[in-house]
């Protein structure tokens, strides 16, 4: 829709910058923009406005999940930058175990996050998935822990094959 209203791709990219940067700050949760900010990644021809976009989707990234995970109004308290923070927000998303996208969540922090083992965080979630209690969803539906833990192992296989070999 961006590029009916204006032609040139580094004024689109700088437009596609500003939203990400505001949606950051905004109070309410923001629509999800990453799509857009991928694309506008694609468009870019200048190194720096291209190296600001990508830093910028991955705070935004970043800033969804603590808003998923933590509550709205935890990203005011959040600090991106302090190691402590990273890592206390991946221990609080590993500990949702039955969120659906518990796995591909856990391991987008550790990509945004380097200092995070993506093995680690693996283990973690698999070890808490071995020991949660049974859970009753609706009437007589229960999780089953086993193979709840046969469908994540699935999933980091097909996610990364050498990873799931070390864990």
């Amino acid at each position: 829709i961006l590029s009916h209203w204006c032609s040139s791709a580094s004024v689109r990219c700088l437009i596609v910058l500003k939203m990400v940067q505001k949606a950051r700050a905004s109070v309410e949760r923001p629509p999800d923009l990453n799509p857009l900010a991928i694309e506008a990644i694609s468009w870019a021809s200048d190194s720096n406005v291209k190296a600001e976009l990508e830093e910028a989707t991955r705070l935004l990234a970043i800033d969804s999940l603590v808003r998923k995970y933590c509550g709205n109004g935890a990203q005011e308290f959040f600090q991106v930058h302090e190691q402590f923070h990273g890592l206390r927000l991946v221990q609080q998303v590993c500990r949702h175990i039955d969120v659906p996208s518990v796995l591909s969540d856990a391991l987008m922090l550790c990509d945004a996050f380097k200092y995070v083992s993506r093995v680690d965080t693996c283990v973690t979630i698999i070890q808490r998935t071995m020991l949660a209690p049974r859970m009753r969803h609706g009437n007589s539906v229960t999780v089953n822990r086993a193979e709840k833990c046969a469908s994540l192992l699935h999933d980091i296989f097909a996610k990364d094959d050498v990873l799931a070999k070390k864990v």
